[in-house]
């Protein structure tokens, strides 16, 4: 179906379902680096992102797919960060906030999006197909 076939609120659903796997994987990425495991989470990340962004633009308009590859670019621009700058000694983890920072503020503002589409939905009948 197209995104004519889904509501807003469907659309902003999956365009959060999408991104906040994306996010979550992302935010995982200074353990898994820690780890020695960054084949695993390219192994997971690749093909997370190609499904995300091959099914977004079917079912999301177009705001809403800028929107999210605007996240991506700041994860990866965060990425690229991370493999070609070396912390000053006296913040060594900068980095590792870098990444739990914007992860917050994704994971933050994903909990007020969907409170917001709850908290609309309170009073109105909920039809079940």
């Amino acid at each position: 179906p197209s995104a004519a076939a889904y509501t807003t609120q469907q659309q902003w659903l999956l365009l959060i379902v999408g991104q906040f796997t994306l996010v979550s994987l992302f935010s995982m990425y200074p353990l898994v680096l820690k780890d020695n495991l960054i084949e695993a989470y390219v192994a997971l990340m690749v093909p997370t992102a190609a499904l995300h962004y091959t099914i977004l633009p079917r079912v999301v308009n177009k705001p809403l797919v800028v929107l999210s590859a605007l996240s991506t670019v700041g994860m990866a621009a965060i990425h690229v960060i991370s493999a070609l700058v070396t912390p000053p000694a006296r913040y060594p983890d900068l980095i590792t906030m870098a990444f739990t920072t914007y992860s917050f503020g994704h994971f933050l503002a994903m909990f007020v999006a969907l409170n917001v589409m709850q908290w609309a939905c309170v009073g109105k009948a909920v039809k079940l197909d």
